[in-house]
């Protein structure tokens, strides 16, 4: 799952640097940089955080069996993605027919509707420079998504 996070400018030019230094994706280079600070916890603090991240590991374990359980009753969606929100990605959500679904997968559980759905219920976010620039997400479920819960 891609997920973007909102850095500094610095903090991107550091970045930037770092991976044409180490020559090395991004995403390596935050990896290590967060696998190096959970090393320089101290133990009690660092099983605290292992085990929040065993634990959100095997609840997105059970999203992906249950995603998969759900397409095997309802179809196969059009196009799925992951996200760690109630989240629209325009490239996955334009691409598709009217009448076609898709379906995201978050923390919070599994989501399908079709493009029409989407426009019928969503029109605000489908208007929104957010969404325009490609992806729109939500801080807290909407109440009008519990209808789409897979």
């Amino acid at each position: 799952m891609t997920t973007q996070v909102p850095a500094t400018s610095s903090a991107k030019i550091l970045l930037d640097v770092m991976s044409a230094l180490l020559q090395l994706p991004q995403v390596t280079i935050v990896e290590r940089a967060l696998v190096a600070y959970l090393n320089s916890l101290e133990p009690k603090d660092k099983i605290a955080i292992e085990g929040v991240c065993g634990r959100a590991t095997q609840r997105r374990e059970e999203l992906l069996s249950e995603a998969a359980q759900q397409t095997a009753s309802t179809g196969q969606p059009r196009t799925t993605y992951e996200f760690s929100r109630f989240c629209f990605k325009r490239d996955r959500i334009e691409g598709i027919g009217w009448e076609d679904e898709f379906r995201m997968i978050t923390p919070i559980g599994v989501f399908q509707m079709t493009k029409a759905d989407f426009y019928r219920e969503f029109p605000k976010v489908v208007e929104s420079e957010s969404y325009k620039n490609g992806i729109y997400h939500y801080p807290k479920l909407p109440s009008k998504a519990e209808r789409f819960r897979v």
